[in-house]
């Protein structure tokens, strides 16, 4: 049923003239007594008399009055609501990734672009964690890929940077006084891994099967910052990503990866969309695919 005849009603009832209404609304004056007729035919009942030369609401029309007036404020907030999500003055954003992309990567951009939209709830989520109530897995996967392989780049995938994977060692380790460091005495220290979707395991695995040199796992940290400190606390190594190293730490040196080539240690990060978008998430793909995202590593 079309809200122009309950705003008809609502108007009559104000103006009690047809020439009245059909100027508020911008209408022929036919056009206003054809939705009146269509009205008391939807309801089975006269709705309006005419009495003086005014029209008058009868019993039912009176009756259906409030019905009419909640209707079209109803409309009026769903309109509001609508135009809120279209300008992204509110609306919901969740973006999945694994811990060393969630920390090194989408921090400073998520914050950017929470201060330019600061009615939108947004939500960094583990890819392992429970889903945001209401999000229907919509959502923006956020993970690096493998390492070794030219990324193509689509209409569901964008590159936000590049980075490299180094080794990374206690600051006065004797690694780091060797000019010709061989993949072979990587085996001798015990070698930290951490949590992150399996990544860091891949990457062992792959240093293995190029060099043919076994890494000494005996540690697994929670997150991939523990496993920072703990290379710094003692001898032991791990493989990190070179931008991810803060250069404010000095308890650690940045070393290349012996036995692997530079297309061997090159590393991608990406979104990937997740199903249909959100408004607030088609902003924040647009925010970082087209106008801040930074392929080189820095």
């Amino acid at each position: 049923m079309n809200l122009i005849k309950f705003q008809i009603l609502v108007l009559i009832d104000k103006w009690n003239k047809v020439t009245d209404v059909a100027k508020e609304l911008d209408m022929k004056q036919p056009t206003v007594s054809f939705h009146m007729k269509s009205l008391e035919k939807d309801m089975g009942t006269a709705l309006f008399i005419s009495a003086r030369g005014r029209i008058m609401l009868t019993e039912a029309g009176k009756a259906i009055l409030p019905y009419a007036k909640q209707m079209i404020n109803l409309d009026q907030t769903a309109r509001r609501t609508a135009q809120l999500f279209t300008e992204l003055n509110q609306g919901s954003l969740q973006i999945k990734s694994d811990p060393l992309v969630s920390s090194y990567y989408l921090s400073s951009l998520i914050a950017e672009f929470a201060d330019q939209y600061p009615g939108i709830r947004i939500s960094n989520r583990l890819f392992d964690e429970v889903s945001d109530p209401g999000s229907e897995e919509n959502f923006i996967a956020a993970r690096l890929d493998k390492l070794g392989s030219p990324l193509e780049e689509s209409s569901d995938k964008v590159l936000i940077q590049t980075d490299e994977l180094i080794l990374l060692v206690p600051e006065n380790h004797p690694f780091t006084q060797e000019p010709d460091l061989h993949p072979g005495e990587l085996s001798k220290y015990m070698f930290v891994n951490y949590e992150s979707c399996g990544w860091i395991s891949e990457r062992m695995e792959r240093f293995t099967q190029i060099t043919g040199a076994h890494l000494w796992e005996r540690v697994y940290a929670a997150t991939p910052e523990a496993a920072v400190n703990m290379v710094a606390a003692g001898k032991a190594i791990t493989f990190f990503p070179a931008s991810a190293v803060r250069s404010a730490d000095s308890r650690v040196a940045k070393l290349p990866i012996p036995g692997l080539s530079k297309e061997d240690v090159m590393m991608y990060v990406t979104l990937s969309k997740m199903n249909e978008l959100t408004p607030a998430g088609q902003q924040f793909w647009s925010f970082l695919s087209h106008d801040h995202r930074n392929p080189e590593a820095p």
